[in-house]
């Protein structure tokens, strides 16, 4: 199992875990990492605006896809409270941070910055 270290950062660090009360979201995240693709969460960071995981993965996980998919599945549920909360103000912001080839493929709000940062990989032994 190789220790992955990856650090999800808000659009523009707008304080959109705070905003939403997103601890249940990053919460539920964890666990289908754990139940769906068998990594072991050893510990995540909530900050107003950023997500630091730690967590185990098989060698051979797809880890870029797994944290693509946590990504887009938290993005919607973050607009969703957003809109329940009539927060037009950080909507129209998230809707004009989009690229064109964002657009051009669909996409309705840029909540996340682009850039994965993978800090680590290390290979460590199961106990």
């Amino acid at each position: 199992m190789i220790l992955r270290h990856h650090r999800i950062i808000c659009f523009k660090k707008i304080e959109l875990f705070k905003m939403t009360n997103a601890d249940d979201i990053i919460e539920n995240w964890c666990c289908l990492l754990q139940e769906k693709y068998n990594c072991i969460v050893i510990n995540h960071h909530i900050q107003p605006a950023m997500l630091d995981i730690y967590f185990l993965a098989e060698e051979k996980s797809p880890v870029k896809k797994i944290i693509a998919n946590g990504k887009r599945f938290m993005a919607y549920e973050i607009i969703f409270r957003l809109y329940l909360q009539q927060r037009m103000d950080v909507i129209r912001r998230l809707e004009n941070g989009r690229s064109r080839t964002e657009m051009q493929k669909g996409q309705l709000h840029k909540v996340f910055m682009t850039k994965r940062r993978n800090i680590f990989d290390r290979k460590k032994q199961r106990s």
